[in-house]
């Protein structure tokens, strides 16, 4: 089974990361590249030895070295070899230079050797320099890596190459933007490994073979498959225990069949299961780290292919991928506007997903807007199903957004600065910092880049009085914000909040279990009251989206507004993650959900199965006994015999 390499990232409470280190013993060279880089708005280092040079590739984020070829100690190329194997070239790009060494042959074979992007032979003009760092994205030439992605379906004549280039040039970006990466790795039929390393050095790594995904490589106690088997009614625990007490080099899987404990097709829906599971578990709300390393990839089974995947993604959009980061997110393409994208057809499965059945018109108006501003302001489709909405198609291939050639109108810089205006609102520093990274998608280690790619964003200061003033506390408010990260001043503020997080989850647990024990004595309403008050502390709670289902649909029982609260409850059942749709718990709820439409023959099926995977859970077989009893027919007592009727009276209760 393929293990994706772990590389270590650094603190992130340690000094800010450069983006380029240079290796130079001669200091006049060294300085003046040093000096022209920072021009350009470039952090740097420099050094002449390569083991400080070493121990900065593991505290920075380093995405270029500029190295000369003779170094005291050590030759550069040598050098450069030493660290390809942890930092290969789609993580980091090399620049060679040399004096000395500079025949043909010796340039060729230093840039095969170390995967170098150019030789450059001194004295050289630093105008070469920069023709140089060809790809490298910090100089603010062209769009940055991941604007590049979202943009990859406006060309829809790229080579497999140039696909691959896109997705390795990725660095920094965030859990919400890996749904369009496996749909776009998935349509392009790249094969490969991508490798996926969170803030405190968890990787995880998906494998993809032609256009499926066939391997889901996650540390995750919780999907583990004797558990899994267990969960899902296929074997008992003692069959568990059973086959691991064998003496076999076989795996789980292999042995239980072989012992006909259980079958290949039930073992085959367990794996598909911990696919989709840990799959959906990679989706997180936080900054991560990612490489693509292709290769020959054999095709195998379970896998996900086109269909399935649309249908994760679409769940993750509608049930993690929050509005805050849909703002921030489009908020750099506020001015274009969309069109329909390579993948666009009206029977695409995409069109009949629950986020499109709920906002019928959003094509024909998004087709038809001057901007997706515009757009945001006209439409009367709730803004959250809207984002989403335009998100799931954009993803899919199905619509693309285009960038206008032309300065903005000033009604569109007046929807633009108000757009930012109120995304700042009620933020504190952190906060706000975290939307300029979103919103320009600078590295959150560069503050230098962050601030100057929000003011290009931002854009010219207005002519109009009032908008001028808006634009003013909005630049205030930025340049306040970069002072503090530059200083260092944040980490005070974030040792404070992370206090105030940990405080808020004990204080959500302890109301949680609180929640749990008035559902289970059917007091509806003061379990939904608490589970409010749970969500509104901790958003992020394990499994309270679908208590508070629970909550309500019992709450409404006898409700004068009963028909209100399940169109509510129908939109919530959008925000259930899928990797929470696999227990005891979403069955039962899917059950009475049912049951509250009229649909008892569904109902009762969910409840069965919800009793099979959790045969603890008693309120799943209360309700089974509630519907057999309503389903019996009722005795009419004027057609019973004398002798029956006086016997029921006076039967004896057992």
């Amino acid at each position: 089974m393929w293990r994706c390499r772990r590389h270590r990232l650094g603190s992130r409470r340690g000094s800010l990361a450069p983006t380029v280190v240079i290796v130079e013993d001669d200091a006049t060279i060294a300085s003046s590249i040093s000096s022209y880089l920072k021009k350009l708005g470039i952090e740097v280092l420099v050094t002449q030895r390569t083991e400080e040079a070493r121990s900065w590739l593991k505290e920075h984020r380093i995405k270029l070295m500029i190295v000369d070829c003779l170094l005291p100690g050590e030759s550069g190329v040598d050098f450069v070899q030493s660290i390809r194997k942890q930092f290969p070239a789609p993580v980091m790009d090399v620049i060679l230079m040399s004096g000395i060494f500079v025949e043909p042959h010796f340039m060729k074979e230093s840039i095969r050797a170390t995967q170098a992007v150019a030789f450059l032979k001194k004295p050289f003009d630093l105008e070469e320099l920069k023709t140089s760092l060809g790809s490298f994205q910090q100089l603010g030439k062209g769009p940055s890596p991941r604007k590049a992605l979202y943009s990859v379906y406006n060309n829809p004549n790229m080579t497999a190459r140039e696909y691959r280039r896109v997705v390795e040039l990725l660095e920094d970006l965030h859990g919400f933007d890996l749904p369009f990466i496996y749909l776009f790795l998935q349509s392009s039929r790249i094969s490969g490994h991508l490798n996926i390393i969170s803030p405190d050095d968890r990787v995880s790594g998906i494998t993809f073979s032609s256009g499926f995904i066939v391997h889901v490589d996650l540390e995750d106690s919780k999907t583990h498959l004797g558990k899994l088997l267990i969960e899902s009614g296929f074997i008992l625990p003692d069959d568990l225990e059973s086959v691991l007490s064998m003496k076999s080099s076989k795996r789980i899987g292999e042995r239980l069949i072989q012992s006909q404990m259980l079958s290949p097709h039930g073992f085959e829906i367990v794996l598909a299961n911990q696919m989709s599971i840990r799959l959906s578990r990679t989706i997180l709300d936080e900054t991560l780290r990612v490489n693509f390393v292709a290769s020959e990839v054999e095709l195998t089974k379970p896998r996900v292919d086109e269909t399935i995947l649309l249908k994760f993604v679409h769940d993750w959009i509608a049930s993690k991928v929050t509005v805050d980061w849909l703002r921030a997110h489009f908020t750099p393409w506020g001015n274009s506007i969309l069109v329909k994208g390579p993948h666009f057809r009206l029977n695409h499965p995409a069109f009949s997903s629950q986020l499109l059945v709920n906002s019928p018109t959003l094509i024909e108006e998004a087709l038809n807007t001057t901007s997706l501003n515009e757009l945001l302001e006209k439409s009367e489709i709730p803004e959250e199903t809207l984002l989403k909405s335009i998100h799931f198609l954009i993803c899919a291939g199905v619509i693309v957004m285009r960038e206008k050639p032309q300065e903005r109108s000033l009604a569109d810089q007046q929807k633009h600065i108000k757009n930012v205006q109120q995304q700042f609102h009620g933020k504190n520093q952190l906060e706000i910092y975290d939307l300029m990274v979103r919103m320009t998608t600078a590295s959150e280690q560069n503050p230098m880049q962050v601030f100057n790619e929000f003011m290009l964003l931002l854009g010219r200061p207005p002519t109009d009085k009032v908008l001028a003033q808006v634009y003013g506390e909005i630049k205030k408010q930025a340049e306040n914000t970069y002072e503090t990260v530059r200083t260092g001043s944040h980490l005070k503020l974030k040792d404070e909040l992370a206090k105030q997080e940990i405080e808020n989850k004990i204080k959500s647990s302890n109301l949680f279990e609180q929640a749990k024990g008035h559902l289970n004595k059917a007091s509806f309403g003061q379990a939904l009251k608490i589970l409010e008050r749970v969500h509104k502390l901790d958003p992020k709670f394990d499994k309270v989206p679908i208590y508070l289902i629970w909550a309500k649909l019992g709450n409404a029982e006898n409700a004068p507004n009963r028909g209100q609260v399940l169109k509510e409850v129908e939109a919530d059942m959008l925000s259930v993650a899928p990797e929470d749709k696999f227990d005891a718990l979403f069955h039962y709820v899917t059950g009475l959900y049912q049951k509250a439409k009229g649909d008892t023959q569904q109902a009762r099926k969910n409840f069965e199965k919800a009793a099979a995977m959790d045969g603890s859970f008693l309120p799943a077989r209360r309700e089974m006994a509630v519907l057999a009893a309503s389903n019996k027919p009722k005795q009419d007592i004027f057609n019973q015999d004398l002798k029956t009727l006086v016997g029921s009276l006076f039967q004896r209760k057992k």
